[in-house]
């Protein structure tokens, strides 16, 4: 028996009753025989009619499925169409085993942070990816209390996090330290958020990280449009937290306002904790003008 992950495939486009049902009848083909592991509707705009054709069949391999990849199902629905699609998801999805978990490029906003917190409360979730999903600070207090709750299962079991293009501003900034504080990542990407005054609750959280495990698992650290500088020098936790990942392998702090004292840091930081960086990002970081790359190839 394989395992295998079942895929809708197509060019992206909004479902059509016709092939959600053609979809069906191909999918109970493939898992014949096979442990279905996986799952990906990903890039098609699955109509409330088309998501129920398909809903049958998910329910029936749900159990197994541990990879879901739920990357921009929603587009183009209107929202109330958009969030009742994702109930049924969560409907469906709720009990599964599920360590990795996309639902980046959808519209959720708060309402829908709301209804996918059932998927988010429960181990062994290790890979989440939440990027483009319209987040505000609110639905950041919710992400929280999710990776909190049962005792602070997921916070133990997640790996990778991406949040990616939300804008959470710096209350939102406050409450993804709080998250970090309760996880050891290998992988955190905090891209086009817009952190600036956020960018020390997010320094603080990274260190309170590396501080609560006795061996920091920090792979991959990116990080854009930061201040690290000026009045509360966020490259100080940064930079305490940082000197004792020495797993880490890529750091990216593109944009940054970090300047010459908080590089100084830096460089102390990844030489106490004896890292070998394969990528090193500082777009910025001395004139605030010219994008500077250095990329550092391990020997």
């Amino acid at each position: 028996m394989a395992k295998i992950t079942l895929k809708a495939g197509g060019k992206r486009e909004k479902v059509s009753k016709e092939k959600a049902e053609a979809t069906v009848q191909r999918w109970t083909s493939e898992a014949e025989g096979n442990q279905i592991v996986g799952i990906d509707i990903s890039c098609l705009s699955w109509t409330l009619e088309a998501f129920n054709i398909i809903k049958p069949f998910l329910q029936e391999i749900a159990s197994t499925v541990k990879y879901a990849n739920l990357a921009d199902i929603i587009a183009s629905l209107m929202t109330e169409e958009g969030l009742a699609v994702i109930e049924g998801v969560v409907e469906v999805f709720q009990d599964s085993p599920i360590v990795d978990l996309d639902l980046s490029d959808n519209a959720l906003g708060l309402r829908g942070m709301e209804r996918i917190n059932t998927l988010l409360t429960r181990a062994p979730l290790q890979r989440l990816y939440l990027a483009n999903c319209g987040f505000s600070f609110e639905s950041m207090v919710l992400l929280r209390q999710c990776v909190e709750a049962n005792e602070n299962a997921v916070g133990k079991s997640l790996k990778e996090l991406v949040l990616d293009r939300n804008m959470m501003g710096t209350k939102g900034a406050k409450e993804v330290g709080e998250i970090l504080s309760k996880c050891n990542l290998e992988y955190l990407s905090y891209l086009g958020c817009r952190i600036q005054e956020g960018t020390l609750f997010l320094a603080q959280g990274i260190e309170n990280m590396a501080k609560n495990t006795e061996k920091p698992a920090l792979i991959r650290l990116d990080i854009d449009d930061g201040n690290f500088g000026e009045d509360d020098p966020a490259y100080k936790p940064l930079a305490d937290g940082l000197k004792r990942c020495s797993c880490l392998r890529h750091l990216d702090l593109t944009d940054a306002k970090l300047e010459c004292e908080g590089l100084a840091h830096l460089v102390d930081a990844l030489t106490a904790a004896s890292v070998k960086l394969t990528h090193l990002g500082l777009g910025k970081y001395l004139t605030g003008t010219s994008p500077m790359y250095l990329e550092v190839k391990s020997t």
